[in-house]
């Protein structure tokens, strides 16, 4: 996490950054991330653009709101597996509290991004 001068928050990983030019029209395609925030496109080794930014940050608000993760396993590859499934699930004991937009905004953010050329 990092604070702006102004004292806003940031979310920042460069472990995997890299440039990318997206305005181009450009696509990934590496195999990179950390398994909780892993992105079903990169496990499947399709071509993916920044839009895959949008599920990771959709997996940390779902911890943040909550506190547990969106998805797991007891292991890296049953993590995976949950991943690739993406089936995302809202536990009543957990989301008894919030509202139906909040959960559809976790829906629209956690969700696959299949390209067509």
């Amino acid at each position: 996490m990092l604070f702006e001068a102004q004292g806003n928050l940031k979310l920042a990983y460069f472990g995997s950054a890299e440039r990318f030019g997206g305005c181009d029209g450009g696509r990934m395609s590496a195999v990179v991330g950390t398994p909780y925030y892993a992105v079903p496109e990169v496990l499947m080794r399709w071509e993916y653009n920044e839009k895959v930014d949008v599920w990771s940050t959709g997996v940390i608000l779902y911890i943040m709101l909550v506190g547990v993760l969106s998805f797991r396993g007891d292991s890296t590859t049953e993590t995976f597996e949950a991943v690739l499934r993406a089936n995302l699930r809202f536990p009543a004991k957990n989301f008894l509290s919030f509202s139906p937009k909040a959960k559809d905004l976790l829906r629209n953010m956690i969700c696959i991004w299949v390209f067509s050329d």
